[in-house]
């Protein structure tokens, strides 16, 4: 048999040139994006697809930490702990600015008919609580503490699993399916 090839290969667009406002922003982003789509060039049987973009780490929002653009590519999260914090010690805030800013774009996409949304990805479990007490200490406390690596982690898993039902509930309610990849993160 040949190979499948299914490409989509986005507009090139002109650099944006303030990150912040660019992040800020649900109606820059979109139109952005919208432009990059529908002067993409496809190949095989490529459907128009919107990546509804939060950065890798979206989840980290929610949790209040401070999102940080560096680019129109990029936003990364600032730590919210110096330690391994306990479960409780972090929740997400399902009624956040971020949260439901993540939420618009991705109703707003789910809306168009003329393209196939992606679900935003969320980061992995591990990623996430790394980021929360920084890399070096989740590695320290993976050998000290398991068992409450293993509380957080659980505590990340459950909020992952409402985030992410929360946005395919919104994309299977406007369209027949949805694209993501974002489940190669997915915990379990």
């Amino acid at each position: 048999g040949k190979p499948v090839i299914l490409a989509q290969i986005p507009a090139s667009l002109p650099p944006i040139e303030d990150a912040d406002a660019f992040w800020a922003s649900n109606d820059v982003r979109y139109d952005r994006d919208m432009a990059a789509i529908r002067g993409a060039k496809r190949f095989g049987c490529a459907l128009p697809t919107q990546y509804v973009c939060f950065g890798s780490s979206a989840l980290l929002g929610t949790y209040g930490c401070r999102m940080n653009p560096l680019s129109e590519d990029t936003i990364w999260p600032s730590r919210l702990f110096s330690e391994l914090p306990e479960p409780e010690d972090f929740e997400a805030n399902w009624d956040s600015a971020w949260h439901k800013m993540m939420l618009e774009q991705v109703t707003r996409s789910a809306k168009d008919p003329e393209t196939v949304t992606t679900a935003y990805a969320l980061g992995g479990i591990c990623d996430i609580l790394g980021n929360l007490c920084g890399e070096e200490t989740l590695l320290y406390a993976l050998m000290d503490e398991p068992e409450r690596v293993h509380r957080c982690l659980d505590k990340i898993s459950d909020d992952w699993m409402h985030a992410a039902k929360e946005q395919w509930d919104i994309i299977l309610r406007h369209q027949d399916g949805c694209t993501s990849w974002a489940g190669i993160w997915a915990p379990g």
